[in-house]
């Protein structure tokens, strides 16, 4: 299977924008960082843009999928309506920051809601029987844990370049829990393709390779552990997960600079993002003969 940079992007903004999104209406709940609000929605707001063109870029004829938004069960029709529901929760959110001081509770938890639905609505495009390696809940856990994990990272670094020190540390610790979040749900997805119920595959027969070898689904383990896929394996780990960690509790403890620690843990984020997802095309590809 081609990696399709198109969709990474896209999952990835999502996830961006969602977490961004969410943690500046935990923020609104919790009556604080009304500084960092204006910014946090900027981010969120471009971040899925990106991620709306990515989506549709990957199409070589993009104007044909307006003939699936007829269809509320197609993966793409879901999608647009997560995403258009985000642009209005913005616009909403937007127009009532701008009229009060300070952001009313209920448009906190709208935000948080809305930025869960998406993330759910996204993470349901790719339950795909068809490609086995990626029809399991923990790409829903995974990409939860990215949203948490990018979301604080990005209101930590905002918070520090607007001076808005009340969210900083809380920004920090989500940060670092998103950060654990990402660990588990690797480790999690290595359980799921070593686990008996998904190598025990039986035979098959491919009227499109007819000669061709059955796919050992065991060695995908392996060659996530140690083969060729660890670095995508490893590099998620330790850079979209310890990482955040690590400096999420650092800051906690001793006050260092936000800004630049901030600044590391969202690159690490995006960076491991990417790795886990060209890990899962990868792996998508061997287990073409799956369906």
């Amino acid at each position: 299977m081609e990696i399709m940079w198109s969709l990474i992007v896209f999952t990835l903004c999502v996830c961006i924008s969602a977490g961004t999104f969410a943690v500046q209406g935990l923020y609104a709940v919790l009556g604080r960082g009304t500084k960092a609000q204006l910014p946090a929605l900027l981010v969120a707001f471009c971040a899925l843009v990106v991620g709306g063109i990515g989506s549709f870029t990957h199409l070589q004829h993009w104007e044909r999928a307006f003939n699936g938004f007829g269809h509320l069960t197609s993966g793409i029709t879901q999608e647009l309506i997560g995403a258009a529901l985000m642009v209005v929760a913005m616009a909403v959110y937007f127009v009532v920051s701008r009229r009060q001081e300070t952001v009313p509770k209920w448009a906190g938890i709208m935000a948080i809601v809305v930025s869960v639905l998406m993330i759910v609505l996204m993470s349901g495009s790719y339950m795909m029987p068809a490609r086995p390696i990626w029809h399991t809940p923990v790409l829903y856990l995974f990409y939860f844990a990215e949203a948490i994990v990018s979301g604080g990272a990005v209101a930590w670094v905002v918070s520090a370049a607007s001076k808005a020190d009340d969210i900083q540390a809380l920004s920090a610790r989500i940060t670092a829990l998103g950060g654990l979040l990402v660990v588990v749900a690797a480790v999690a997805y290595l359980a799921v393709i070593g686990s008996a119920h998904f190598t025990a595959v039986g035979y098959y027969y491919d009227t499109n390779n007819p000669t061709k070898s059955m796919v050992d689904s065991t060695a995908f383990l392996d060659s996530v552990i140690t083969g060729s896929l660890a670095a995508y394996f490893w590099g998620t780990v330790l850079l979209g997960g310890l990482l955040a960690a690590v400096l999420g509790f650092i800051k906690r403890k001793d006050g260092a600079s936000g800004l630049f620690m901030g600044a590391i843990a969202c690159i690490g984020a995006i960076v491991g993002g990417v790795l886990f997802r060209v890990m899962l095309y990868v792996l998508g590809s061997s287990a073409f003969l799956f369906f």
